[in-house]
């Protein structure tokens, strides 16, 4: 961590590399809202390649009783 931090002062210190290491880095970035639509373009993707396995919620379907809205009473946490 101490070479790291030596490096990054050296770097800093040496004001026409730094300036080079700050146009390249900026050049390099995307903007916020590109990334964002990016993200949630693969998120909606990915949201229909979820595996559900329904032997799986069957067998847990079978371990509940039946039930009907009817049977429903309410609690009080208060």
């Amino acid at each position: 961590m101490i070479f790291a931090m030596e490096r990054a002062m050296g770097t800093f210190r040496n004001k026409p590399m730094y300036a080079v290491l700050r146009k390249n880095a900026f050049k390099a970035t995307m903007d916020g809202e590109i990334v964002s639509k990016a993200w949630l373009g693969e998120f909606y993707r990915l949201k229909e390649k979820i595996f559900i396995d329904y032997t799986v919620i069957n067998k847990l379907e079978k371990k509940f009783k039946p039930w009907t809205p009817d049977e429903y009473q309410s609690i009080s946490i208060i």
